[in-house]
């Protein structure tokens, strides 16, 4: 609750600034505040980089990608054939184990939890990415 006190600025000195040796400041917060935002306001008035016309011109050039896997273009089964020729599926497992014993013990940015779910295992053509990664 001390801590919670503030100067109330009584005249010429308050009872908690004379007991903490301070000086009593009367300056007003909201007069330089008021200083600080008339600086600002040539930057509204001329923005040096404007926003492009095209943007309202050509909806789908600012359009998101439909995408949500950078993956889906390559056919799975072709990732899936050159993971098979690097790596067997009886291989997998001591793979995560050791993945996860030794680098990730440093570098963890993988999830184990999903990375061992085998329903995204089967399908997901990243999971076989990120095996031929390691």
């Amino acid at each position: 609750r001390r801590l919670k006190r503030r100067c109330t600025k009584d005249w010429p000195s308050c009872s908690l600034c004379i007991r903490l040796g301070k000086v009593c400041d009367y300056s007003n917060p909201l007069s330089t505040r008021a200083t600080e935002a008339a600086g600002l306001y040539p930057l509204f008035e001329n923005p040096s980089c404007l926003f492009p016309s095209s943007f309202f011109m050509d909806a789908h050039l600012f359009a998101p990608l439909n995408t949500t896997n950078a993956l889906t273009r390559v056919p799975t089964s072709r990732l899936k054939l050159i993971t098979s020729d690097h790596l067997a599926i009886e291989e997998r497992g001591a793979l995560h184990e050791e993945y996860f014993t030794s680098m990730h013990q440093w570098l963890p940015i993988i999830s184990e939890k999903r990375l061992l779910d085998a329903r995204l295992a089967l399908n997901d053509a990243c999971h076989d990415l990120l095996l031929l990664c390691m």
